[in-house]
């Protein structure tokens, strides 16, 4: 019989407030603010945004802009994300964690050195997440965006994609026992 326990069973109080305040409330202020100076950036000049666009030739569009972001953010995020777990391991601010039974065996394949890891989490969710959500952004009755929309579509996304994987990220950080000194 499957476990359908919480995933947050065993996790102590103090790292699971980290999770909430940090790896939710911090990550969607920080997606905010460079995802919004990104695409303001990025619509410089632009009267609309194409859903698609080859990135080099025609300026941003919809897909490709989400894209990477479903590779970058998460690469990133898992760069800082653990980089600060490992910080607050060291300092006795949160304890180590064994991660529950399905949460254990899907992260724990996850590489233990930050870059590597944050490249496995990029290309996984990309992989995963890419082919519905281009899927259903297609599938969208839409030709392009203004810039404005475009502006909150993408910080929009980024923040719900940040509140799906940097928790995760999180917890994989906090199950670093052995390797949650400076070393990358």
């Amino acid at each position: 019989m499957r476990d359908m326990r919480s995933p947050a069973r065993g996790v102590p109080g103090p790292n699971r407030r980290w999770i909430l305040v940090n790896a939710i409330g911090v990550t969607a202020c920080v997606n905010l603010v460079l995802n919004a100076g990104i695409a303001l950036v990025s619509v410089i000049g632009a009267d609309t945004v194409p859903v698609w666009s080859a990135p080099l030739l025609g300026g941003p569009s919809i897909v490709a802009d989400t894209i990477g972001t479903l590779f970058t953010l998460p690469l990133v995020t898992c760069l800082l994300c653990t980089t600060s777990v490992w910080w607050e391991l060291r300092s006795g601010r949160l304890t180590p964690i064994t991660a529950p039974g399905a949460v254990r065996s899907l992260l724990g394949r996850v590489p233990a050195r930050r870059l590597r890891r944050g490249l496995a989490f990029g290309t996984g969710t990309a992989l995963v997440l890419g082919p519905p959500t281009i899927g259903l952004i297609l599938a969208l009755p839409l030709d392009e965006l203004s810039p404005a929309a475009f502006v909150v579509y993408k910080v929009a996304f980024a923040i719900g994609l940040g509140a799906l994987v940097t928790p995760l990220i999180a917890l994989r950080a906090m199950a670093d026992v052995e390797h949650h000194d400076s070393r990358g």
